[in-house]
């Protein structure tokens, strides 16, 4: 069995996650501990409230399917399964593994998780949300690029302290860059890199001694979006506006409202508001300079 750290969580697992996943040699089992194992998985869920086309839920449990790729079964926040499908290959496993099953898992946990990526700054950490497709990793990897230590890719977990501050908790040492973006980047060699799987031009680029292990305090949050003119812009988002925005991020939401527990996520996130910046980050529709995005931002939370 391999041992991991990521998101808060330890696991203990049959399957290779060193692509994605921190190791953990000291690995103590506890509360926080997950299994990660390949077993039976059935047909569905027979006590199933909610029944969908490739998944179900029932009170503790989530199933769904990937044709031609794999089944998983994640129960009680504890465990997951999964039954891969016939000359399937374990790269694909992996990746709905990482964006489907895991965040299933942390909603049975009830763990507050956005579609997001954060990097640390000597002032705190800085998060990147918005739709897919709106350059998160690649703005991600131009601060690792320049020096910044990534926290977090694609999912970023928060945690809450008693004080109500909240922190950003390490996820992935690997950014999931497109081939767009890793060819703009300077002295990356795209052979030395792994596809997520096969047939898709996007790379595991891992981030190495520019991962940060240990949670920060969050600092500041931008909404990456487009503008319909050749432009960029830097907007505060209205605290009447903040927190129906960040509640769109909440990571896979069509399975945190099918658990019910969507409502569990409204307190800690509305303590952001009027406490955090949250800015609208805006860039061009076609095209866009992601140097001169990254020079925005650093001018913006360096005067903040």
């Amino acid at each position: 069995m391999f041992s991991y750290s990521a998101f808060g969580l330890h696991f203990l697992s049959e399957i290779d996650f060193s692509q994605i996943f921190l190791s953990n040699p000291s690995f103590i089992e506890d509360s926080l501990t997950v299994t990660v194992r390949f077993g039976s998985v059935p047909d569905g869920l027979p006590d199933a409230k909610i029944v969908a086309i490739l998944y179900q839920i029932s009170t503790d449990q989530f199933w769904f399917e990937v044709p031609h790729i794999a089944r998983y079964w994640v129960k009680q926040g504890r465990e997951i399964i999964i039954q891969p499908s016939e000359g399937a290959d374990e790269d694909s496993v992996i990746v709905f593994f990482l964006n489907t099953a895991l965040s299933a898992l942390m909603h049975q946990r009830q763990i507050v998780h956005l579609r997001a990526n954060a990097v640390e700054t000597p002032a705190g950490a800085l998060l990147f949300t918005g739709d897919s497709g709106t350059g998160k990793s690649t703005l991600t990897a131009l601060f690792q690029q320049n020096g910044f230590r990534v926290i977090c890719d694609d999912i970023t977990s928060l945690m809450f302290d008693e004080q109500g501050e909240a922190y950003v908790v390490p996820g992935s040492p690997t950014l999931k860059l497109w081939r767009s973006a890793l060819d703009g980047m300077a002295g990356i060699d795209r052979a030395q890199l792994r596809r997520i799987r096969p047939g898709i031009e996007r790379y595991n680029f891992p981030v190495g001694d520019r991962f940060c292990a240990e949670p920060q305090l969050l600092r500041k949050i931008y909404f990456l979006g487009y503008l319909n003119r050749d432009d960029y812009a830097l907007q505060p988002i209205s605290m009447i506006a903040q927190l129906p925005a960040l509640l769109t991020q909440v990571y896979q939401q069509r399975i945190a409202v099918g658990m019910g527990v969507m409502p569990t996520y409204w307190k800690p996130l509305a303590s952001l508001v009027g406490k955090i910046p949250i800015t609208r980050l805006s860039r061009p529709s076609v095209g866009g300079d992601f140097d001169r995005l990254f020079a925005l931002v650093r001018a913006d939370e360096s005067d903040s």
